[in-house]
């Protein structure tokens, strides 16, 4: 169950933050940065200490910024 949350907590930090670090710019790349810890009794860890390659969701994340997620469906 902490993995579920985990990664329910990387997922809406990613969601948040490439949307602001890639605005309109399409040559611009987001790249995963280990989430800023706050006061509010969860804690943050990297994705590598948790054992999962940040590769495969900074792609997903720039694709969908991109609009190229038509490839999924």
């Amino acid at each position: 169950m902490k993995f579920f949350h985990v990664l329910a907590r990387i997922s809406v930090f990613i969601g948040l933050t490439a949307c602001n670090q890639l605005g309109n710019d399409p040559a611009a790349t987001y790249i995963y940065q280990l989430p800023e810890q706050f006061s509010d009794g969860w804690s943050m860890a990297s994705l590598k200490s948790q054992q999962v390659d940040p590769k495969p969701i900074e792609d997903l994340t720039n694709q969908i910024l991109r609009e190229q997620y038509h490839k999924f469906f």
